[in-house]
């Protein structure tokens, strides 16, 4: 399900992609959190460690991808992402969480 940041469209999958290249990541899932009318991708994250930080994560993206694309709805370290059993992410059943961080908008 895309996510529409100011007129754009996002693919979570996308960025799910660039944060399991960050070597911190060992999983994640990003979902569509709405504040204040304006849709915003939140990332959920598994952290290989406890060493890994949001803003190392955010600096990371904000590296690799355009302004609209980046975490604007922040991100939430959680001990799990749930999978079918297939392994495909169940994007519904993760909640919309107040990030761990100020959202930067």
């Amino acid at each position: 399900e895309l996510i529409k940041v100011k007129g754009f469209q996002v693919a979570p999958s996308e960025l799910e992609g660039h944060l399991l290249d960050h070597d911190g990541v060992k999983d994640c899932a990003v979902i569509r959190v709405t504040r204040n009318g304006q849709e915003h991708p939140q990332a959920h994250i598994v952290r290989r460690d406890s060493t890994v930080t949001a803003a190392s994560i955010l600096e990371f993206m904000d590296q690799r991808l355009s302004p609209y694309k980046r975490l604007s709805g922040g991100i939430v370290f959680t001990d799990s992402i749930p999978k079918s059993a297939s392994g495909k992410i169940l994007h519904r059943m993760i909640p919309d969480r107040q990030s761990s961080m100020q959202a930067r908008l």
